[in-house]
């Protein structure tokens, strides 16, 4: 470190100058000095641009810049570095780094609930995928688009991509990216409402990682993913021991409170405890939203407007408003402002939130969804023929 700070400051030839900044640089990010360690790679841009302008060597430096910007939640930053580090990966034809900027502008419109955005550039990908020979890129690319694609109801494409990192770990020997594939098939089934289908997947997947010695670390996600499922869908003394095992081996786990605390809540709310549950799903989808994890908070929100939706006399209006006050679609939004709105005998704006989710929901939208939309279309119609009497009795179970 003595060294690298010298050297930092005295270094006659520039080479050695950039070496020294991301020596620096890099125990800074040891340290959890993640300020200190973006501040050291901008003054390495900075120098690299003025005496070593090699696009390949630039896109490098911008990807790290971008790392840094990840950790600390600036996607306004992410964004810019990434996107330089794309036009310079084209100038020069590194297909590692182009998919390596893909890779962090798709993770980050996934966590900014931008999924629209996120969705265009994880397909934009999928023709240099095949063409890059790094793992590393490859994989954690796949895993955000994934997601993204399973919010979207792009199935078909969501599956291409969980059999892409099967047959990368597969080729790798690596079974981290089977794990990770497993938990993507996770996160569709419980996209879909299919809880049980979903805990089952989280479960097999803990069990085999903690089968493998190299792979440790990742047990907390895998078993964070079990208890969510579990809290929604298994029984709930299964339930409570699932949780109550991720709490007592990973109690200490900051990352970990979140999942912790909306598994317990919705536990808590099946359990006939609505308020207390009520309240740790709010406190979860804070925490969500402090690491700057603003997708899943919303997702987190959506799931407490459903519970409200469904206990309540009264739409949850001040939820739904609030978690609708971007400019971003979501499916699960649309389809419980449509039952609000339905609540309220609002049958025309209840159809307008059903038909834009219909158009714009892929393979999330179900058979049961179109035949909720041709109730209200229905009740519609009556109303406009005058029958108000029947249309509010044929519109039955809101």
């Amino acid at each position: 470190l003595e060294a690298a700070r010298e050297l930092a400051a005295n270094a006659v030839l520039p080479l050695q100058r950039l070496r020294a900044l991301s020596a620096l640089a890099l125990l800074a990010e040891l340290d959890g000095d993640g300020a200190g360690a973006r501040i050291l790679r901008e003054e390495r841009l900075t120098l690299a641009e003025r005496e070593y302008p090699l696009p390949g060597y630039l896109a490098e430096l911008q990807l790290d810049l971008a790392a840094s910007a990840l950790a600390a939640g600036d996607h306004d930053a992410l964004r810019e570095h990434a996107n330089a580090a794309r036009s310079l990966a084209e100038e020069h034809g590194d297909l590692e780094a182009l998919l390596r900027s893909y890779r962090y502008l798709v993770a980050s419109y996934y966590r900014d609930n931008d999924m629209d955005a996120a969705v265009q550039l994880a397909l934009a990908a999928r023709p240099i995928l095949d063409r890059v020979d790094s793992a590393e890129a490859e994989g954690f690319f796949l895993q955000f688009a994934t997601l993204a694609l399973n919010l979207r109801g792009r199935f078909e494409e969501a599956r291409d991509y969980t059999a892409a990192l099967r047959t990368l770990g597969e080729h790798t020997a690596n079974p981290m990216f089977g794990a990770i594939a497993d938990l993507t098939v996770m996160h569709r089934r419980y996209v879909q409402g299919d809880y049980k289908a979903a805990r089952a997947l989280a479960a097999g997947t803990r069990q085999r990682l903690e089968a493998d010695n190299g792979f440790h670390a990742a047990i907390p996600t895998a078993l964070s993913f079990e208890a969510i499922a579990a809290a929604r869908g298994a029984p709930v003394a299964e339930a409570t021991t699932v949780i109550e095992s991720l709490e007592q081996r990973y109690g200490n786990v900051e990352a970990l409170r979140a999942p912790v605390l909306r598994a317990r809540g919705h536990l808590l709310a099946r359990s006939g405890s609505k308020d207390r549950g009520l309240a740790l799903l709010r406190e979860a989808e804070a925490a969500y939203r402090a690491a700057g994890a603003r997708s899943v908070a919303d997702y987190t929100g959506y799931e407490i407007a459903e519970l409200r939706l469904k206990t309540e006399s009264t739409p949850p209006w001040d939820d739904l408003e609030r978690l609708s006050a971007g400019d971003t679609f979501d499916y699960k939004l649309a389809m419980l402002q449509a039952r609000a709105y339905a609540r309220e005998d609002n049958h025309l704006a209840a159809t307008a939130a059903l038909e834009e989710a219909r158009l714009r929901g892929n393979d999330l939208w179900s058979e049961r969804d179109q035949l909720l939309l041709e109730r209200y279309r229905s009740v519609l119609a009556m109303a406009d023929a005058g029958g108000a009497e029947t249309a509010g009795t044929l519109a039955g179970d809101r």
